[in-house]
């Protein structure tokens, strides 16, 4: 008995049924694998993944070379009046993840972490000043010009308060998520915290009015909201703080709410105000007081001549009489005087006699 070689085929073949979403749940179960492996949720995963953060948001030494860098570039963009200069210091600007470290040392409660953070971004924010401090100084030695962008940015402006949102949210995820380093969310923070800062410097070194100390607390109360929906956004990735980081974590968001509305509702220039203020020159002088009393100004009453001729008793001597009538009418007047004088009757009378004469 032989077989056919010839494969044997079915009359109606029908495929196995194939679900519809087997690839997206598959990609799901990976996607929730892969954040499970990201966020632990055991807690010493957690704490093997919070230390990891908090070493690569420990400040550095190239915190404080590019924030001097920058604090000189930004000062010389206000004294320029220069958007594009003001754009290159904060694009040398140092990354903002002490700014994050700062965050999980609330989260997790750790003194140490928190004071060496603390003073990292005092530090920062120090140099950014000083830098905009001397260079407000120089300038009062070239000709003043329109300051707009130092007024503009020592104000609060309701669209740089929602980047500045976007911004603290976004550093916070991307620096939870990834180990990449978040250079975009990072320019958006420093814009937002340098920025001010630099343009209070400024004003105070150069003597403009609305500038100090309304640009440091522009940057305070910068500085408050983005802490506050980065702390928010650390909570949301489920960073479960410790005992005390509770403690820390809720008395920060009270203290930084406190900042923000009493800030916030403290009457701030508005950018019309600070434009209108550019506009005036930066310095007036003052001229110096006068050692000679003013005396008072006196009111004279001075008559007017009227628009309809009145009759005088006087005659009116013509303007347009010339030297030689004026010797004629004189010569006339003397003629006039010497013949009255000759044909005046002799003051006594003669008398004539009464009596005859005699014969």
């Amino acid at each position: 008995m032989s077989l056919s070689d010839d494969p044997i085929i079915p009359s109606d073949p029908t495929p196995p049924p194939v679900q519809p979403n087997s690839a997206a749940s598959v990609r799901g179960r990976r996607r929730r694998a892969v954040r499970n492996e990201m966020f632990p949720k055991d807690a010493e995963g957690q704490a093997a993944f919070i230390s990891a953060l908090a070493r690569r948001a420990y400040p550095s030494f190239e915190l404080f070379v590019f924030s001097l860098v920058c604090g000189a570039i930004l000062g010389l963009g206000y004294m320029l009046d220069s958007q594009a200069v003001l754009l290159l210091g904060i694009l040398v600007a140092p990354l903002m993840t002490p700014w994050v470290g700062f965050l999980l040392a609330i989260l997790t409660g750790s003194l140490r972490f928190l004071f060496e953070t603390i003073m990292a971004l005092f530090i920062s924010v120090a140099i950014v000043f000083l830098g905009g401090l001397l260079t407000g100084f120089a300038s009062r030695l070239f000709p003043t010009v329109a300051l707009y962008n130092v007024y503009n940015h020592s104000s609060l402006w309701l669209p740089e308060l929602v980047v500045l949102v976007i911004g603290a949210i976004t550093l916070a995820a991307s620096f939870a998520r990834s180990e990449n380093k978040p250079f975009l969310p990072s320019v958006v923070i420093a814009y937002t915290f340098y920025l001010p800062v630099s343009a209070s410097g400024f004003g105070l070194g150069a003597g403009l009015l609305g500038t100090w100390p309304q640009g440091a607390l522009v940057f305070a109360a910068h500085f408050a909201l983005a802490s506050v929906f980065g702390l928010v956004t650390l909570l949301l990735l489920k960073l479960r703080p410790t005992a005390r980081g509770i403690i820390f974590s809720a008395a920060a968001l009270i203290l930084f709410a406190v900042i923000i509305f009493s800030l916030m509702g403290s009457g701030f220039p508005s950018r019309s105000d600070a434009n209108a203020q550019s506009s005036t020159p930066a310095t007036q002088p003052s001229p110096p007081p006068s050692l000679i009393p003013s005396l008072p100004a006196t009111t004279t009453n001075t008559s007017r001549p009227s628009s309809t001729p009145k009759p005088s008793s006087t005659p009116t001597v013509d303007e347009t009489t010339s030297a030689t009538s004026t010797e004629e009418d004189a010569a006339n007047t003397s003629t006039a005087t010497t013949a009255a004088t000759a044909t005046k009757p002799a003051a006594t009378p003669t008398k004539t006699s009464s009596t005859p004469a005699a014969t």
